[in-house]
Formats: C-alpha cells, sequence, structure tokens
C-alpha cells in the first residue's frame, strides 16, 4: 500500500517537473528567437550593448542554454538531465 503511494507522488512530481520545463524551454527559445530576429534585421544581436565588456557577462546566458539542454535531455533520460542542469551551475 505504501508504495503505491509513493509511486503516485513520484509520478506527480515527474509530471509537474515536465510542466514547468516546458514552460523554461519556451521562454529560452523565445528570447534565442527574439535575437535571431534582431540580428537578422539589423545585423547585431544586441543594440545597446557597449563595445567592450567582461567576457564573464555571457556566464548567464551560457548558463541558461546548459539549462535548457538539460531540460530537453531529462524528458529521455532522467539523471543525465539532471546532473547537466545542477552540476553546469556550479
Amino acid at each position: 500500500m505504501k508504495t503505491n503511494k509513493i509511486s503516485s507522488i513520484n509520478f506527480k512530481l515527474q509530471l509537474l517537473a515536465k510542466i514547468w520545463s516546458v514552460f523554461i524551454i519556451v521562454f529560452a527559445l523565445m528570447m534565442f528567437l527574439g535575437y535571431a530576429i534582431n540580428y537578422i534585421q539589423t545585423g547585431v544581436a544586441d543594440s545597446y550593448t557597449q563595445d567592450d565588456y567582461p567576457p564573464i557577462e555571457n556566464l548567464i546566458p551560457i548558463s541558461l542554454l546548459c539549462s535548457v539542454i538539460g531540460l530537453v535531455i531529462a524528458w529521455q533520460w532522467e539523471c543525465l538531465g539532471g546532473f547537466i542542469n545542477i552540476d553546469l551551475f556550479f
């Protein structure tokens, strides 16, 4: 009886994680699409950037990309996708 309840909770958590991952993936794709359209129209991905900025500012977009890749992989292989999401931030 107890394992049935645990498997039900496990299924609900997996479903909730997949639903949230869809929202995050769609948000990241919308951001990427906006930059891509701006780059096609103007030739510059972000026209408000400064000429000389430190390369460390690229870490946030790179971490977003790694997170989205981890979420997509987690749909098929949960452990590998979770490892990519959690481990690449540290």
